[in-house]
């Protein structure tokens, strides 16, 4: 059984912007923790004044269900880099030091095939003003070249309601290994403690 005072979602790199989104859009969620999150499309840093356009736009999507038309087909395209592949859709190299290490083995395939695609754009930092009463934890990598360190931080400035800012050396990847990965934890209980 779920206590309805007691919802939170945690997301990690897009899934973080997704439970940004969701937070904005549903009052019933307590608490948010966006952990290396893909926080925004980044143009609302230089134009703040298009987040509530943008804002209502998604929530008009959400409500009359015009987002779910599904993904569209694509390449195949490599989702890292790696001998012999050229471009890809996460070029960075700790995207690649990252999936190289951690994918091999598991049934990971260095491939994608289906891209989804919205109108509007999907932009957490829209949301973010947002939130209201919706707690919100974002942890955010000192050098994440993979979701923007300066547009997640510009997402948190703009966040409305409780929040908190976890900092954590490193990029994109850091918060999934050791020292980082206890001092992400660290908080994420300390902020649900607190707000739940």
């Amino acid at each position: 059984e779920v206590h309805p005072d007691r919802v939170a979602l945690w997301g990690s790199s897009f899934s973080g912007g997704e439970a940004i989104v969701l937070g904005a859009l549903h009052p019933e969620i307590k608490a948010v923790i966006a952990n290396a999150p893909f926080a925004g499309i980044g143009d609302l840093v230089a134009n703040p004044s298009h987040a509530e356009q943008r804002f209502i736009a998604m929530r008009v999507a959400f409500d009359n269900s015009s987002l779910d038309v599904g993904p569209r087909e694509i390449g195949p395209m490599a989702v890292v880099l790696d001998a012999g592949i050229e471009s890809a859709v996460l070029p960075q190299p700790e995207s690649s030091e990252w999936f190289l290490a951690h994918g091999p083995g598991n049934g990971w395939v260095n491939s994608v095939t289906m891209m989804m695609t919205t109108t509007p754009p999907f932009d957490p930092g829209a949301c973010s003003p947002s939130l209201d009463g919706t707690a919100l934890l974002m942890v955010v990598a000192t050098n994440d070249e993979v979701a923007s360190t300066a547009v997640a931080l510009d997402t948190y400035e703009r966040a409305s309601g409780p929040k908190r800012l976890k900092m954590i050396e490193g990029h994109h990847f850091s918060g999934y290994e050791e020292p980082a990965r206890k001092e992400a934890f660290d908080a994420m209980v300390e902020f649900l403690d607190e707000f739940l």
